[in-house]
């Protein structure tokens, strides 16, 4: 019933998809990320769980997960000030100050999202095809912030604190390694500390936090 359950949703999710771009209809960054998010998990039980049916439809996502992530990357890109559109969010129950001393901050909280949620969802299904194949397509190119602290700042004010008197640790995915033998453990993130356990092997990684 759960697996039925899931193969349904995730059949809704791509075929809304689908339509959608087929119409033309454009999405917002917050759409761009909901989507891949979505589907992401989905791609996580179905792939991993050992249900060979889930995992056949699954596999046959891959390449709709690989250009919604493109397509988010995209849009990012090329808005021309995310911080507005979360000033702007449509969302009845979202506490957003809508000042100027904001915006960077609103900035860099949608652009992060969306490099992080690319990364983990990549991760999610190159693991997968490495292990299948023995190859995937490699996302070594994307930034992403790595210091201890960043993603949990509560205001604007602290956020430029911290950026003006520490490294916040901005880094290539290909170049995080070099994290292990530079930084101490305790001024990396828990999310950057998982993409070194994908990338570097969960072994090295609890070596270097235990040294």
């Amino acid at each position: 019933m759960v697996f039925r359950i899931i193969e349904d949703r995730a059949k809704r999710l791509v075929e809304d998809g689908l339509t959608g771009s087929l119409l033309g209809t454009p999405l917002d960054t917050h759409e761009h990320l909901a989507r891949v998010q979505a589907l992401s998990m989905y791609q996580a039980i179905c792939l991993y769980d050992g249900n060979i049916r889930l995992r056949h439809l699954a596999e046959g996502y891959i390449p709709v997960l690989n250009s919604w992530i493109r397509e988010m990357i995209d849009h990012g890109s090329q808005a021309p000030c995310l911080g507005r559109m979360v000033m702007s969010s449509p969302y009845e129950d979202t506490a957003i100050e809508p000042s100027s001393e904001n915006l960077l901050w609103y900035s860099w909280i949608l652009a992060e999202s969306i490099r992080r949620t690319s990364m983990l969802a990549a991760s999610i299904q190159s693991i997968y095809l490495i292990h299948r194949d023995g190859t995937a397509s490699c996302y070594g190119s994307m930034m992403f912030t790595t210091r201890q602290g960043a993603w949990d700042v509560d205001s604007a004010y602290a956020w430029e604190k911290m950026c003006s008197e520490v490294n916040v640790g901005f880094v290539q995915l290909a170049e995080a390694p070099s994290l292990l033998t530079k930084a101490a453990p305790d001024d990396v993130d828990e999310f950057a500390k998982t993409m070194l356990s994908i990338i570097c092997g969960a072994g090295r990684v609890n070596k270097w936090i235990n040294r």
